[in-house]
């Protein structure tokens, strides 16, 4: 058990054992009552001649009975374990964090290596069990399947690597799962990490002895958690750059922060980060006529260095032809018009045609989905692209946004607070999709991509609702226009190109490049289709480089880690996946922790039956 649940279990224990104990030395309140004669009165009467309030305690079967029960919980409430070597036969999975926080340097350098090395211990104390070894981040990875060498296994555990991605258990659940099943209780799986993944609580494991082995010690981490920059509606060469900065530690933290415009430095600003913040935002005014790139940094000497600077590349002011597809609204018009497009053409559904919409930048539908799916970047409606898996059903009665993406483009500086729409609407996205906005009764607003097309759908019709009345309306669209009509240009703010560590980056080639070449933290080598490459998720934060044949603003991508959970590197003290708890060491070992505090319960609930009996009987008699 551990040392907080053992103080917690002794304070209960020395509040509750004595109140019931004097219960047991009160005396009963005695009523006076007339009778002819004493005799049969003479217990009654010894005790009426002890004026004290309390009595010497007796020999009482219902006291030791109760105590008894009182004792089973307080140790339930202790949650002892009881600790045994992994029997002979048994299966073990060593499964190893490698993401972004796991490079912190408060391990031996780093957490990474220190969780190389407790997993390089559990293998060494194996004793002719199975084993089998597993990497994650974002994705889970099998690096070595069961065996039971010692040599591949070792082998296998150096050969993980660190990344900058963010943290997901899901995958590795999903892995597990299928072992777990096939071993009905006989699986003990060991996760080596500093404990900071996301929906851990949210997914189910069981069958499985689970322990958690914590790496890092803790240590004061100041990260830039965002980093957007958006151009003014009326003067676009006015430009805006926004930062989130997050403080989790338990000290406020005094840093410099440097801009840099086009490699030259522009402003440098003393901030101070308040303790467990996450939410301290700085902003820069810049003019920028054209295409900049802009750099910002700051000077704190932290434990991970994957958040302390962040670049954006600032778009040239886009003004997009678009063309809107529509029965007629005048709400949505306005809206386009006053996004600043270049062209704005509209026509009626009976009139679209697909091959004059290729010439166009973006293409709203409204109130209507075409038959076949588009290749050009595409707003919907009340409507949605021919994709298997979407489908949009009508209900009945109202609904309501219940949470959004505010981190994403679309959706930034939109408040969906008051949205309601008159018709309830389902939307079933296939996996692909990525859901931006949710009512009661699901997804609401999403995005979608297919062969380098992106596709943003919203599932009611907005003139059944109050959303074109308010401000919010204008900025969505304008927003979808400028996130759909950058050629690729990942989520990083309007009027900016950044993508974050994890995202998938589809580029524009020029005709005729079979292969496309990256530089940078890490070297890419893509193929090209119809004159894109989709690159693979980004690994490394950084700068990459095309060597050449690459159009628009992706000769240069600026990847950041951009992520409040990964720059919060406090280790957690223990790991739950869903009702499998396990608590931190900080030494691996081939012991398994097994709970036993539901002895206890049952102990308790036991002898209270046998107290209640003792009671009846005692009083019928």
């Amino acid at each position: 058990m551990s040392f907080l649940a053992l103080t917690s279990a002794l304070i209960a224990a020395g509040i509750t054992i004595p109140s019931l104990v004097a219960l047991y030395f009160l005396k009963r309140r005695r009523r006076i009552v007339p009778v002819s004669s004493t005799f049969l009165w003479k217990q009654a009467l010894q005790d009426l001649q002890v004026n004290a309030p309390f009595q010497r305690i007796r020999r009482n079967l219902l006291l030791m009975l109760q105590m008894i029960i009182l004792l089973g919980l307080l140790l339930a409430f202790a949650r002892p374990s009881l600790r045994e070597a992994a029997k002979a036969g048994q299966q073990v999975i060593i499964v190893i964090d490698h993401s972004a926080s796991m490079n912190a340097t408060d391990g031996a350098p780093t957490r990474l290596t220190a969780a190389q090395e407790h997993a390089v211990q559990l293998v060494d104390d194996l004793s002719g069990n199975e084993a089998m070894v597993i990497s994650f981040a974002q994705q889970a990875q099998v690096v070595e399947s069961f065996t039971t060498d010692r040599v591949r296994l070792r082998r296998a555990i150096r050969s993980i690597r660190g990344t900058d991605l963010p943290t997901r258990l899901g995958p590795v659940v999903n892995l597990i799962e299928p072992f777990a099943r096939k071993q009905s209780g006989g699986l003990v799986v060991y996760v080596i990490s500093d404990g900071r993944v996301r929906e851990a609580g949210e997914l189910t494991l069981g069958g499985v002895d689970l322990r958690y082995i914590r790496v890092g010690q803790g240590a004061d981490n100041l990260g830039i958690a965002a980093l957007a920059a958006r151009r003014d509606y009326e003067q676009p060469e006015n430009v805006k750059v926004m930062a989130r900065l997050v403080n989790a530690g338990d000290a406020a933290i005094d840093a410099a922060l440097t801009l840099q415009y086009n490699g030259q430095v522009h402003t440098v600003r003393k901030v101070t980060a308040p303790a467990g913040s996450n939410d301290l935002t700085v902003q820069f005014d810049l003019i920028v006529p054209d295409t900049a790139f802009v750099q910002l940094k700051h000077d704190y000497k932290d434990s991970l260095g994957s958040d302390d600077r962040a670049s954006i590349t600032i778009a040239p002011p886009q003004q997009h032809r678009v063309m809107l597809i529509t029965p007629g609204n005048r709400f949505l018009t306005q809206a386009i018009r006053s996004a600043g497009v270049r062209e704005l053409v509209t026509v009626s559904p009976d009139q679209y045609d697909p091959a004059a919409a290729r010439s166009m930048d973006v293409l709203v539908f409204d109130r209507y989905s075409p038959t076949s799916t588009p290749t050009v970047d595409s707003l919907y409606f009340a409507g949605g692209p021919l994709i298997a898996g979407l489908s949009i059903t009508r209900g009945k009665g109202q609904s309501s946004m219940l949470d959004w993406r505010r981190d994403h483009a679309l959706l930034r500086y939109v408040t969906l607070d008051d949205v309601v729409a008159a018709q309830a609407v389902q939307m079933s996205l296939p996996d692909e999709a990525r859901t931006m906005a949710t009512t009661e009764h699901g997804p609401m607003i999403a995005t979608l991509e297919t062969q380098g097309t992106r596709h943003v759908v919203v599932g009611f019709d907005p003139l059944q609702s109050n959303w074109p009345m308010q401000i919010g309306f204008v900025v969505f669209v304008t927003n979808a226009l400028d996130w759909l009509g950058a050629g690729g240009t990942a989520p990083g703010g309007t009027g900016g190109a950044a993508y974050r560590s994890g995202d998938v980056a589809v580029v524009d080639v020029e005709p005729g490049r079979p292969i496309v070449n990256y530089t940078g933290p890490r070297r890419l080598v893509v193929k090209t289709q119809d004159d894109k490459a989709t690159l693979p998720a980004f690994e490394r934060v950084g700068l990459y480089f095309a060597d050449a044949g690459v159009r628009g603003l992706h000769n240069r991508l600026s990847v950041n880690l951009a992520d409040a959970h990964e720059s919060d590197i406090r280790p957690t003290d223990q790991l739950e996946i869903g009702t499998t708890p396990a608590t931190a060491i900080n030494k691996g070992s081939s012991i398994v922790r097994h709970e036993v505090w539901p002895w206890f319960v049952w102990v308790a609930l036991a002898v209270l039956m046998i107290e209640w009996v003792v009671y009846t009987r005692r009083m019928h008699l």
